[in-house]
């Protein structure tokens, strides 16, 4: 059951940020909720679950961005097996951390983003965007976690 309503979860997250989140822009830049749907599982459940939720959150995004397909696919995977790895040796179970980790990774998957698909965008603006994005998405990350934290327990 909590599988299911994890994937819901999901599903809501992406439309969400899909539609209702362009409302809410601060300087063109919203917060990336599929990332976070994707460090949730990470946290929460078995690894090979885990994987599976952040390529299926992957696959999401791909399909509701404008990126070249498969980009956000393959970099959510790896990154729920850096958060696997990484959970393992440090603790990650409070929202101050948690909010370091996403700001983290959404800065890293926006580089990695660029990188993959050549994106000419000067230096200065992406850098910019980068920090925005991935500091909104931190500042995010606490109410999406306590929406979340009575079906994770």
């Amino acid at each position: 059951m909590k599988k299911i309503i994890f994937l819901i979860f999901i599903l809501i997250l992406g439309l969400f940020q899909a539609t209702l989140l362009n409302y809410f822009r601060v300087f063109l830049v919203k917060p990336d909720c599929l990332l976070i749907g994707m460090v949730i599982a990470s946290l929460f459940f078995h690894p090979f679950l885990a994987i599976g939720f952040s390529v299926f959150s992957g696959i999401y995004k791909d399909i509701l961005g404008f990126n070249y397909f498969g980009i956000n696919t393959l970099l959510f995977a790896l990154w729920s097996i850096f958060i696997i790895r990484l959970s393992k040796k440090i603790s990650i179970d409070n929202n101050p951390t948690r909010a370091v980790l996403i700001f983290m990774v959404v800065a890293l998957n926006g580089i990695g983003v660029r990188i993959i698909s050549g994106a000419s965008v000067s230096t200065g603006i992406f850098l910019k965007v980068i920090i925005l994005e991935s500091l909104y998405t931190a500042l995010v990350t606490p109410l999406i976690f306590k929406f979340m934290q009575p079906v994770l327990e």
